[in-house]
C-alpha cells in the first residue's frame, strides 16, 4: 500500500538521521540523501526523523531520484551531500548501486512532533512510509501566497513523480519543470511583497 501525506497525496516517508545530517538538510547545505536501498515507490515529501531525539524536527521536497552506481553518485552528488570521499566510500562499500534523493524547500518545524503524533508507532530503522491517518507536516497558512505556494508545491510534486514514473527526460517534460520551479519562485517573492508584475 502506497503511504499518502494527508493534504496533497503525494506518497511521503520518514527518514532516520543523525543530529548532523538532520541539521544540514533543514539548514539547505545538504541538498542530496543517499541510500544503499530503494523504495518501491518514489516519494514526494521527506520527514526529517532526528535519531537520538526521537523527534520528527522537520521535512523537505524531494524533487527526484537518481539511481546509479557508486562512482556515479559520488562524482555527482558526493558534494551536495556533504560527504567526504572517505564517508562515501565506506558508506557504499559493497553496493553496486546508490540511490541520490534529490532535496528542496526543507521546513524545520517550530514545535517537533513525536512518532504519535504522526501515526507511528516504532522509530524507522532508516525509513519508513508516512502512514495514511497521520499528520504530515505544518498547517497550511491561510494567507493566499502561501496556500498557492502549497497548491503549486503538490501540482510540482506529481509532475516529479510522473516524470520519475515514466522516465520522462524529454526537452518538453524539462521545460515543464522549469516552468514549476519559476511559479514557485515568483510566489515566494510575491509572499515578501512584492508584485507578480514587477520584473
Amino acid at each position: 500500500m502506497t503511504m499518502m501525506n494527508d493534504d496533497t497525496g503525494v506518497p511521503a516517508a520518514v527518514f532516520a538521521l543523525r543530529s548532523e545530517w538532520a541539521d544540514l538538510i533543514l539548514s539547505g547545505a545538504k541538498t542530496v540523501e543517499i541510500r544503499r536501498s530503494r523504495m518501491n515507490r518514489m516519494i514526494g515529501r521527506m520527514l526529517i526523523y532526528r535519531t537520538g531525539a526521537g523527534l520528527i524536527v522537520g521535512e523537505v521536497r524531494v524533487k527526484g531520484m537518481h539511481a546509479a552506481p557508486p562512482e556515479t553518485i559520488w562524482r555527482e552528488y558526493g558534494a551536495a551531500a556533504c560527504l567526504t570521499e572517505k564517508e562515501f566510500d565506506e558508506y557504499a562499500k559493497g553496493a553496486d548501486m546508490l540511490y541520490a534523493y534529490r532535496l528542496e524547500n526543507p521546513i524545520r518545524y517550530g514545535k517537533p512532533k513525536t512518532l504519535s503524533d504522526i501515526g507511528l508507532k516504532r522509530a524507522p530503522q532508516s525509513w519508513c512510509y508516512l502512514p495514511e491517518t497521520g499528520p504530515a507536516g505544518p498547517e497550511p497558512a491561510s494567507d493566499h501566497p502561501a496556500e498557492a505556494r502549497r497548491l503549486l508545491t503538490a501540482a510540482a510534486d506529481q509532475w516529479e513523480l510522473h516524470r520519475f514514473t515514466t522516465r520522462d527526460n524529454g526537452m518538453a517534460a524539462r521545460d515543464i519543470s522549469r516552468m514549476f520551479g519559476g511559479l514557485l519562485a515568483r510566489i515566494g517573492e510575491y509572499g515578501k511583497g512584492n508584485t507578480l508584475g514587477k520584473a
